[in-house]
């Protein structure tokens, strides 16, 4: 249930389905933006990039930041590094 207004919305009305659209537009807006960085060469191989710098950077919440580099590991372009929240280009 989502609040807005002295409203609450359910899962599935116009509301929620405006959110989940506008997560989806985050998620891939961010994935769009790291992907590029990583493909023009702004991140080196070898590169340490912390989710919470680059949310900084961004200026969005954790959740997209989280999903787009976990879309971008999926497609072998970075790399945890053990336990740190970092990550290294591969790329």
């Amino acid at each position: 249930v989502f609040f807005c207004s002295n409203q609450s919305y359910e899962k599935g009305t116009p509301f929620s389905n405006v959110l989940r659209n506008k997560f989806k537009e985050l998620f891939i807006l961010t994935q769009n933006i790291l992907q590029s960085q990583i493909n023009t060469g702004h991140f080196k191989p070898g590169h340490l990039l912390s989710e919470n710098q680059t949310r900084i950077k961004l200026n969005m919440s954790r959740t997209p930041i989280r999903e787009a580099i976990k879309q971008l590991e999926n497609e072998g372009l970075l790399v945890r590094q053990g336990q740190k929240k970092s990550l290294a280009i591969l790329h």
